[in-house]
């Protein structure tokens, strides 16, 4: 059966949810493929696709190589499904050499770096208030931008200070903030209205879940506009 490979990834998914992967997991194969796909132009038989064409994907994102690795593992786990399901006939990701992650270690930010950012976000737009919340919220806790991102109101306890966040694994964990961190997510919230426990903290201006993509864009033009580098990358503080 020559499934196109939309179809494939269709399945895939679905197969990931039945499985209970955590959502990050999820998030992390689909955007994957969404790019492989878009790098593709066209929607071809998944039998069809060779080492070549993953190849030529892998040296055409101008990604890190951390990211590139994530994309390797993404389409490795589509291809180890489908070889199962007898959609194709090889593994063609592992003919590859599998990317090795970054080993630099990340700067912390400094006293001046916060001061820099937290001025760029100051005002009482929207944008600001959502930014600063951001912001304030990964400095606090140094949590991932994909697991900001999939926040929902419910998992945000502002009274007592903490947040609950579904990690690697489909694994709950508890993490605190400030009571400044706290306002600033409150004051967020409030902007918006009347909210569900089920709304997602993080919105674009249309009412989508921003991505780990999107979050991590915004970052680096606030870096840009403070003056701080790679800000999409840094959480501790010094």
């Amino acid at each position: 059966m020559d499934l196109p490979l939309s179809r494939a990834v269709e399945g895939w998914l679905l197969t990931c949810s039945a499985r209970s992967f955590s959502p990050n997991t999820i998030d992390g194969y689909s955007r994957t493929l969404k790019k492989f796909a878009l790098f593709l132009e066209t929607d071809p038989p998944i039998r069809s696709l060779t080492t070549k064409h993953i190849e030529a994907f892998l040296i055409a994102c101008p990604v890190s190589r951390t990211s590139k690795l994530d994309y390797y593992v993404g389409l490795s786990s589509l291809w180890t499904w489908a070889l199962n399901e007898g959609l194709v006939d090889s593994h063609q990701v592992r003919a590859l050499a599998r990317p090795k992650a970054d080993t630099r270690q990340v700067e912390p930010f400094t006293e001046s770096d916060i001061k820099h950012l937290a001025h760029e976000v100051s005002g009482p737009s929207p944008y600001n208030l959502k930014m600063r919340s951001t912001l304030m919220l990964l400095l606090d806790t140094g949590l991932r931008a994909s697991e900001i991102c999939n926040l929902t109101i419910a998992d945000l306890h502002l009274k007592d200070g903490y947040a609950i966040v579904m990690g690697k694994g489909s694994k709950e964990r508890r993490v605190e903030f400030g009571p400044r961190t706290g306002q600033a997510i409150w004051k967020y919230l409030a902007s918006r209205g009347t909210l569900q426990p089920s709304d997602h903290f993080l919105i674009s201006r249309t009412g989508r879940r921003l991505d780990r993509d999107e979050l991590a864009h915004r970052l680096q033009s606030l870096g840009k506009r403070a003056g701080v580098a790679n800000v999409q990358d840094r959480k501790s503080v010094v």
